[in-house]
């Protein structure tokens, strides 16, 4: 297809739009720091579950 191509649905530009603004709560379970979303084991009183030595994620 060597020939040009009319686009019918062209997205809109990004302009004067913050991408950081938007996903809070994705923001907040991706940010260790700031009181994840994701819990995170003995981090509160109940039994979160136990951590595997073989996983990456094990502190």
């Amino acid at each position: 297809m060597d020939t040009p191509h009319e686009v019918f649905n062209p997205p809109e530009p990004l302009s004067n739009y913050n991408l950081f603004e938007g996903n809070r709560g994705l923001r907040d379970a991706l940010n260790p720091t700031s009181g994840s979303a994701v819990p995170q084991p003995g981090g509160s009183g109940k039994k979160a579950g136990v951590w595997r030595k073989s996983s990456p994620w094990a502190p």
